[in-house]
């Protein structure tokens, strides 16, 4: 079996989100190791949740002093989170880095997301815990990182679901470390089948865990050339609708967010998500007719186009402002009183338990 020259794990063709993954079999790096040589470009993998607890657990049982950077992505924070890996981490010391901050609206206080996040970990099983915000797009963000991981002492890892992030930070690190990339991968990277070794200097190194796939994103329901509009690369937008009751926001080719007032009059909502995604507002009793006219060209749109709409309700029993959160896409803010009703029907026939964790109601963000 042919090795990358790399990293030293075998190559194979198969599986692009699997280790050693090269385009074609007889090259002499694995496409990670390609990447990082050639575009200074670092890629985590993927690995199967069993096994990646396993790892935890393993490395857990270490006799080694470790610290632990959990990565959540901020657009996604409660499906960022696994409770079984908190389980896991319960007397371990753990840094929480709320990553993609700069993809909020610049007028957002991070302190306000902070002070969110503690409150989300209330139920956490982890005793000792610290948090920060983090932008692998803000070179000020990232010097204030290894300013936290040059701190700590023993052994680092970075751990977290795929697609919150993580693979943006190595490489801004290794970006601000300033290493050639030929030292980075013939020097720096030691391939395990259950981490990855960086060293950015003789005295800062951490391990990259591998990530395991988000199973509660509506990511999940589209094809491949779909999921580029989950991708977030530009600040997310504010639309800002005056919706009267039997009104919908229609999100692409795939759900629609229906809201029934006990009033007449016009109720401000705010969805934030990215400009590539496809928003339209209509009658609730025209949803059906806009996806059957134009579900073709609608961005994003579901694997299955075929019209079998469900729907469900979103309970709402408190006087306040909420957010309706869909996974992957951002979230509508809202006022919220118990003579709101909402629900959501999505295109085509999914489990209702599944779709209520991809959809949901928590306090507002902001």
């Amino acid at each position: 079996m042919k090795k990358c020259i790399g990293c030293g794990v075998n190559l194979q063709i198969e599986n692009e989100q699997q280790i050693g993954y090269a385009v074609k079999i007889d090259n002499d790096f694995c496409l990670r190791c390609f990447k990082i040589q050639n575009y200074g470009e670092y890629n985590s993998y993927e690995i199967e949740s069993e096994k990646f607890f396993d790892n935890i657990k393993n490395i857990v049982l270490r006799d080694k002093q470790k610290t632990f950077f959990y990565v959540l992505d901020v657009l996604d924070l409660q499906n960022s989170r696994d409770m079984q890996l908190e389980a896991l981490l319960a007397n371990e010391k753990v840094i929480v880095l709320v990553n993609k901050i700069d993809l909020l609206p610049k007028a957002v206080k991070q302190m306000k997301i902070l002070n969110f996040v503690r409150e989300m970990f209330s139920d956490s099983k982890i005793q000792n815990l610290k948090f920060t915000t983090v932008s692998a797009f803000n070179q000020e963000s990232i010097k204030h990182l290894l300013a936290f991981i040059e701190q700590e002492h023993g052994e680092k890892y970075f751990i977290g679901f795929s697609n919150v992030g993580k693979s943006s930070l190595m490489t801004a690190l290794l970006k601000e470390a300033n290493l050639p990339s030929k030292i980075v991968v013939s020097h720096f990277f030691n391939t395990t089948l259950n981490e990855i070794e960086i060293g950015l200097n003789h005295q800062i190194k951490f391990f990259d865990t591998p990530g395991i796939n988000k199973k509660n994103s509506l990511s999940n329901l589209v094809d491949h050339d779909q999921l580029k509009y989950f991708y977030f690369k530009k600040e997310m937008k504010q639309y800002t609708y005056q919706l009267h009751s039997g009104q919908s926001i229609v999100v692409g080719g795939m759900l629609a967010i229906n809201f029934t007032f006990k009033n007449d009059k016009a109720n401000d909502i705010h969805f934030y998500t990215s400009a590539q995604i496809d928003i339209h507002r209509t009658k609730t009793v025209n949803v059906l007719t806009y996806w059957n006219k134009h579900r073709e060209h609608l961005k994003p749109k579901l694997s299955d186009q075929t019209i079998a709409p469900t729907t469900f309700k979103l309970q709402t029993n408190e006087n306040k402002v909420i957010d309706i959160v869909l996974s992957g896409l951002g979230w509508i803010s809202l006022p919220n009183s118990p003579q709101l009703e909402i629900s959501v029907t999505i295109l085509n026939d999914h489990a209702i338990n599944l779709l209520q964790k991809m959809i949901y109601l928590r306090n507002a963000l902001i």
